[in-house]
């Protein structure tokens, strides 16, 4: 049994890559998204939703507006930028709006089923 969440990743044998996080809800998202977007976006996904669970460690079918607040006082820290050479703390503005974005998608996405046809890369205002 996998600890949650812990990233866990695997390669089938046509190469495909697959993401898991160690809970069934958060899992079943992750291959949603692996059939929808590139790679990338799935491994940035993947990584988003551990930092968002590491931060809120609340059950994935329980979060709440109050859990994202949460992680998002966490990751903004001390408000300033990470730039290497000044050595500040805090995250970047983007790399935030990412994360929130990636948990964001997962919620609604739980709330309205798996079943819609919609592309998360490529979806507008109808969705």
């Amino acid at each position: 049994m996998v600890s949650f969440p812990e990233m866990v990743r695997t390669t089938s044998g046509l190469g495909e890559v697959r993401y898991a996080l160690g809970d069934r809800l958060v899992d079943r998202y992750l291959e949603f998204v692996a059939g929808r977007a590139r790679p990338n976006t799935l491994r940035a996904v993947a990584f988003d939703l551990k930092a968002f669970f590491t931060v809120v460690s609340a059950d994935p079918a329980e979060v709440t507006a109050a859990d994202v607040f949460e992680f998002l006082a966490d990751q903004r820290g001390d408000r300033s930028v990470v730039r290497l050479a000044d050595r500040e703390s805090g995250m970047s503005a983007r790399t935030i709006a990412r994360r929130l974005s990636s948990v964001s998608a997962c919620m609604r996405t739980w709330s309205r089923g798996v079943t819609r046809r919609c592309r998360p890369t490529r979806c507008r205002a109808a969705c």
